[in-house]
């Protein structure tokens, strides 16, 4: 998201085919660095594991490089393999500055990427930041006609999604954003408080659309403005990397803890 967007990693995950967990009742940070968890009792000892991987559609967010640590996505396989203790795959096909219209292209061109999502037991998507990038806008109003193509363009996504997977009711976790542009000390410096409010409203805006468009379409929407912005008085920056713009690793946490957090209590199959 934002200028200087970094190439993207594979990251390991977790996930169960046949059940999604309820979200335990320890603190999503606790779940991140103390030993695996008990079963939930809703397994039984006949339930057995099935390896698919959680695939990750998007931008840079899901990248682990700009925040020293394994990323978000294997954070929040963290929680689920200390919950249930058996790890599965996963395939990360997030591009570096990636937009709603180049992953649509992905999704209707590049084998690999439809293959992956053919295969998923679980989707997270993040998109939408850059396709508002570079806008010369002075005021919220003029930000009205680029949110509604993306997120028209994220329906489109959402779609082509649906009909790429094998089983229809493969999970779909869609995040929103904290911001659209950088944040925190970094935005502040560089871009002034007037501008980071209207980036905010901004945001705000996309996110509204993004969960609107998400819970449409069946899928579930992953609140990070909340964790980054709400929880933080105003101040991410100690969720940020030193660009201000991509998650450090505590940031990676904060997201794979909404992830968690955001996990339907049942996956059906």
């Amino acid at each position: 998201m934002g200028a200087g967007l970094i190439a993207l990693t594979l990251a390991g995950v977790v996930l169960l085919q046949h059940r999604w967990l309820s979200p335990v009742a320890a603190s999503p940070s606790a779940l991140v660095t103390t030993a695996p968890a008990p079963s939930p009792h809703s397994l039984t000892a006949a339930a057995s594991p099935a390896l698919t991987p959680v695939v990750g559609l998007g931008d840079s967010v899901l990248s682990p490089a700009s925040c020293g640590c394994d990323g978000m996505l294997a954070d929040y396989a963290q929680l689920i393999s200390s919950a249930l203790g058996y790890p599965v795959t996963s395939i990360n096909v997030g591009r570096s500055g990636a937009t709603t219209s180049t992953l649509l292209e992905q999704l209707r061109q590049e084998a690999d990427t439809r293959a992956a999502v053919h295969q998923a037991g679980s989707i997270v998507i993040i998109i939408g930041a850059n396709d508002l990038a570079g806008l010369d806008c002075p005021d919220l109003s003029c930000y009205q006609a680029p949110v509604e193509h993306t997120v028209h363009q994220l329906e489109e996504i959402l779609h082509l999604t649906s009909a790429l997977r094998a089983h229809p009711t493969t999970p779909v976790l869609v995040l929103t954003y904290w911001n659209v542009s950088i944040d925190g000390e970094v935005a502040l410096h560089q871009l002034g408080d007037q501008q980071v409010r209207l980036d905010r409203q901004v945001t705000q805006l996309l996110n509204a659309g993004i969960t609107r468009t998400a819970e449409a379409a069946g899928a579930v929407a992953v609140n990070l403005y909340d964790p980054f912005i709400t929880q933080t008085g105003g101040n991410p920056t100690g969720l940020l990397a030193p660009d201000g713009d991509h998650p450090n690793a505590a940031g990676a946490h904060a997201i794979a803890a909404a992830l968690w957090k955001a996990t339907p209590p049942t996956w059906l199959n």
